[in-house]
């Protein structure tokens, strides 16, 4: 029902190491779990299939760390309802005019990420690698407008070898407190914090990374030049800041045509038309997409001496930009 890894040892399948009836101590993974509220849907279901899991493990008498792991989960599940939601917020007529990032959208977030932002796990794959590259051990990395702490967790998952220190902040209480609870939940809090805070004017610690996951287009254009020059001088020398963003093109065909392959895109994940008309309106003047080149020159006059795409999906791009020695 779950993955599991061994804090050491061979990597196997839940079901293979129940059924060896292997003694050790296990710790659930990320995806182990998103992949579980995936595949069985409401908050009740996966509580009995977490308390039926919970059940084998003790039949195979694998130690009491293990039993405790999967009760957490199944408290977590059924009292905090930590896993991902359907996102069927824009699918009534009591639909919020404007789109803020109260309790409401942090109880969907997730599965809103995974279904209104094309790629998201590649370019979360993309920024391990990148920051695999230019980030040391005792480095420090932030994520500025964390949300629910995803981006952080899967890369100090995914980075596990490198031993870096992580900080997810963002102005959402109902966010920060469910990514708390991921990182408890995951077994992560020694190596990941999320703090409370206005990203536009709390302090930063020098730090080798900075990662903006469609955080920038919902800073007041004007705010922007001044946010970014901070941020280069947080970096240290060498340090690398990956940036994702909705992005415009000044084309206005190719714009279009853009905007219409994003809807396919949503259609494809179960969208409705009425769904997709209410967001983008409930966005307008709030998600404020700069073009390509935009977001490149206020990299650039932020002091930053190496900007560059890394990837693009049409009207989503992301880009890396280094800080010089």
């Amino acid at each position: 029902l779950l993955e599991f890894m061994p804090l050491e040892g061979a990597h196997q399948s839940t079901s293979e190491q129940l059924k060896s009836g292997v003694k050790g101590n296990f710790q659930p993974t990320l995806n182990g779990y998103v992949n579980f509220s995936q595949r069985h849907g409401d908050t009740e279901t996966r509580r009995k299939k977490l308390c039926e899991l919970c059940a084998s493990v003790r039949d195979f008498h694998i130690n009491f760390f293990a039993v405790f792991q999967v009760q957490l989960l199944i408290r977590r599940a059924k009292d905090f309802h930590i896993s991902m939601a359907k996102d069927k917020l824009y699918r009534t007529n009591n639909s919020p005019a404007d789109f803020t990032f109260n309790a409401n959208v942090a109880e969907v977030f997730d599965d809103m990420l995974k279904r209104s932002v094309p790629c998201y796990d590649q370019v979360i794959d993309m920024t391990a690698t990148w920051l695999a590259r230019f980030c040391n051990n005792g480095g420090l990395i932030y994520d500025l407008g964390c949300s629910t702490g995803t981006t952080l967790l899967e890369l100090s998952r995914k980075l596990e070898q490198l031993d870096l220190s992580y900080i997810g902040i963002d102005n959402s209480s109902p966010m920060i407190k469910k990514a708390v609870l991921k990182a408890e939940m995951f077994s992560r809090k020694d190596r990941v914090r999320f703090i409370y805070g206005d990203i536009a004017d709390i302090e930063l610690e020098p730090c080798c990374a900075c990662i903006l996951n469609y955080t920038l287009q919902f800073i007041r254009p004007l705010m922007r030049q001044t946010f970014l020059s901070r941020l280069h001088h947080a970096l240290r020398p060498g340090g690398i800041i990956i940036i994702s963003e909705k992005v415009i093109c000044h084309d206005s065909e190719i714009n279009r045509a853009f905007i219409d392959f994003y809807h396919d895109f949503k259609r494809s994940q179960g969208y409705t038309e009425t769904e997709i008309a209410r967001k983008r309106e409930a966005l307008e003047n709030i998600l404020v997409p700069f073009s390509i080149n935009e977001n490149i020159d206020l990299l650039k006059k932020a002091g930053f001496c190496h900007v560059e795409p890394f990837f693009q999906w049409f009207n989503f791009t992301s880009f890396v930009a280094l800080k010089s020695f």
